[in-house]
């Protein structure tokens, strides 16, 4: 499988820094990783719903520096274009912090919605 650039957009540079200095501060090499892999292997993780003709996956990422597994830590939500190739991330959340996929969903149809314009 070929690689596929992975876009950093502001909407998610913004979430990730609220993420990181308020909640995980010592996670940025764990997220950094889980992108780089996320490059290399495009389109793991489950498909979420809701999000129309686009392929919305969501991803689990364990943070080792707080003794978290995969099934534990966090969520990135991102926007695979494979005619493209490429992985636009969306939404980064801990598991722990949001119970309610509704409310995660919600909050990724918008960002996703945002990207889009800005692009």
């Amino acid at each position: 499988m070929l690689e596929a650039a992975v876009y950093i957009t502001p909407v998610f540079r913004k979430t990730l820094r609220r993420l990181i200095k308020k909640e995980y501060p010592k996670s940025s090499e764990d997220i950094e990783r889980a992108l780089r892999r996320l490059g290399k292997n495009p389109g793991m993780g489950d498909r979420v719903k809701g999000f129309g003709d686009k392929e919305v996956v969501k991803m689990r990422i364990g943070l080792p520096s707080y003794r978290l597994s995969a099934s534990r830590g966090l969520r990135l939500i991102y926007n695979y274009i494979p005619y493209k190739r490429i992985v636009i991330p969306i939404h980064i959340y801990s598991k722990a912090r949001y119970r309610d996929e509704f409310e995660v969903n919600q909050q990724a149809n918008e960002a996703l919605a945002q990207i889009l314009s800005e692009l």
